[in-house]
């Protein structure tokens, strides 16, 4: 099973490259693209293997939604993101945070995924504002953090 899952990472790896080459299409847009196709499942095999060939191309963008579109986040992860990017620190597991070498911006580095989103000054103060009002219901990091997870417990 593992080694199905492994060659069709790879061949799939492959069709998006070739898709990307030919149609001129940005490799990360294309992934996003796909994954929206498949059903939402978290755990679904085809999401997975897209999440694996996502890791195989590293990513650096400074779209909030093509970083936010790329991984497959729980409430949790909004979160800790929320927190990574409002404090400056990184969450273990999940998000690092590093100064860019010879810049003034600061890389958000999903650990699961590789995917780096490049903020500039400005951009890493709205950053939160933004992940408030599109990911957190337009509500203040702790209150959706600690309704979702009351939401969870009933």
């Amino acid at each position: 099973m593992r080694l199905v899952a492994i060659v069709t990472s790879k061949l799939l790896f492959l069709y998006v490259l070739w898709v990307a080459i030919v149609f001129k299409y940005d490799i990360l847009s294309l992934m996003i693209w796909l994954v929206q196709l498949l059903p939402y499942e978290g755990s679904s095999m085809q999401r997975r293997v897209l999440i694996n060939i996502n890791y195989m191309i590293e990513v650096f963008t400074k779209s909030f939604e093509t970083f936010v579109g790329s991984i497959d986040m729980n409430y949790h992860e909004i979160y800790y993101l929320h927190q990574a990017v409002s404090r400056g620190l990184s969450v273990p597991s999940l998000f690092r945070v590093e100064k860019a070498n010879h810049s003034d911006d600061y890389l958000i580095i999903h650990e699961g995924t590789g995917t780096t989103l490049r903020l500039t000054g400005k951009a890493r103060s709205y950053l939160p504002k933004w992940i408030e009002e599109n990911l957190m219901e337009r509500m203040d990091a702790e209150s959706y953090y600690g309704w979702k997870c009351a939401k969870e417990k009933d």
